[in-house]
């Protein structure tokens, strides 16, 4: 599925997906297709634990396909959080969200969450949320679009936290996988 003809997908499914939205991005470093990997895959370790229902012993999945879902594992069994509309790998997700103000996990809200991942010149990743379709949560209130918006930037600094960590976590094992052969001689 080409980037264009999911977006196309997501506008026939959501015509009227824009009237109202919080937005934020935030830059993060490595290349866009693995800021995505990060995100998606490592969704439950970076995720903050203040903004899901269950503390402790949680996983937190986003299936990798277009009607995917995007739930919760606690040890009381699933809170379901969504619906993947469209996932273009190294790029988008769109996402059916059925989290409530408080993220917490209500089947009769529907919002519209746009994650995108773009490259910037410096070889890291732009990251920008886009949460629209607000009505059901704010009631048309722009100061509830610029809270929830507060809310997803403090969401996007836990990712880039996470996202750093990694870096240098992967930069310590290629290191060690290098091993004495490179270091130089007389220095150790």
């Amino acid at each position: 599925m080409t980037i264009s003809s999911a977006f196309a997908a997501f506008e026939n499914v959501r015509p009227d997906s824009r009237p109202s939205l919080a937005t934020c991005s935030i830059d993060v470093p490595g290349p866009p297709d693995r800021s995505f990997d990060l995100f998606t895959n490592h969704f439950g370790l970076w995720w903050p634990i203040g903004r899901t229902r269950r503390a402790a012993e949680r996983k937190i999945v986003i299936e990798p396909e277009a009607n995917g879902s995007v739930y919760e594992v606690c040890p009381d069994g699933l809170e379901h959080w969504g619906k993947v509309i469209a996932y273009v790998p190294g790029h988008t997700i769109l996402l059916d969200w059925k989290l409530d103000l408080q993220f917490l996990p209500d089947s009769s809200l529907a919002s519209d969450l746009e994650i995108f991942f773009a490259q910037n010149r410096d070889e890291s990743a732009h990251v920008t949320i886009i949460h629209a379709r607000l009505e059901q949560l704010c009631r048309g209130s722009g100061d509830v679009a610029r809270g929830l918006a507060a809310q997803w930037r403090t969401i996007l600094k836990a990712f880039q936290s996470y996202s750093r960590l990694h870096c240098v976590k992967s930069a310590l094992r290629a290191g060690a996988r290098r091993g004495d052969r490179e270091r130089p001689a007389g220095l150790y």
